[in-house]
């Protein structure tokens, strides 16, 4: 029985990466779904009344709840095809005003809950799975306002590429996607200037695109012209230069 581990799918773009994963990965019996809120995974749940869906309300900061999963993992033997993990957060301030507890909260999640998540499931994924991590565009370059979120995503890029090599020979494929900005909860209801200016990505055709480029061996995955673009430029130009235009305030 094939599993399918899917990270903040209680809303926005992990909601859609349970779309993808039933149209690009049709053969899988089960969804995990993981989220903090259980009511919301519920209700997310009784829209796949094809798939058998378990629910995880736990939150991906705390280390202990990983012990639920990692027991929940053993005592199924499973067998994970498919790890998404899209659960994060993020928080716009520049770093003097903002509070300490708000900045540890973003590297518990975004850094330790990506690092727990693999390191739990890396057991039971099968032989030539897909571990699909959500990183950001934030990761190419820090945005002024913005800096714990762009070094928590460089930190996931940097875990996915790694990972991605020591995994060859299980022909396990990690996969960083960059999706550019896009409106979802996390999103603040009103945007900044820098914001407002940004090219908007739709998270359903971002998450379909991404998990294709992750089962065809992508290393990473950048969503829309203007970011890759800017991928691009994050590689060619200074950063030193670059970071002066960054700002999202």
């Amino acid at each position: 029985m094939s599993i399918a581990v899917i990270t903040g799918a209680s809303s926005g773009l992990g909601v859609c990466y349970i779309d993808a994963v039933t149209k690009l990965f049709p053969e899988i019996d089960e969804l995990w779904l993981i989220a903090r809120r259980e009511e919301r995974l519920k209700e997310v749940a009784m829209k796949y009344p094809d798939k058998h869906c378990v629910i995880f309300p736990m939150y991906m900061a705390d280390m202990s709840s990983f012990k639920i999963l990692e027991e929940k993992l053993k005592t199924n033997n499973a067998q994970v095809e498919v790890l998404i993990n899209d659960a994060g957060m993020s928080i716009g301030s520049p770093f003097e005003d903002m509070e300490l507890e708000s900045m540890l909260k973003i590297i518990d999640l975004n850094c330790k809950g990506a690092t727990a998540i693999a390191k739990v499931c890396l057991p039971y994924i099968m032989n030539g799975g897909t571990i699909l991590e959500v990183s950001s565009t934030s990761a190419f370059l820090p945005n002024t306002n913005l800096i714990i979120y762009c070094a928590s995503k460089s930190y996931v890029s940097t875990l996915s590429l790694g990972l991605r090599e020591e995994l060859k020979d299980r022909h396990i494929n990690v996969c960083a996607v960059c999706p550019g900005f896009m409106l979802t909860e996390m999103t603040k209801s009103e945007l900044t200037k820098g914001q407002s200016r940004l090219p908007v990505i739709d998270p359903n055709t971002a998450a379909l695109k991404s998990l294709k480029a992750a089962k065809k061996g992508r290393a990473v995955y950048t969503t829309g012209a203007f970011y890759k673009c800017y991928r691009l430029l994050a590689k060619l130009i200074p950063h030193t230069l670059l970071v002066k235009f960054a700002g999202l305030g």
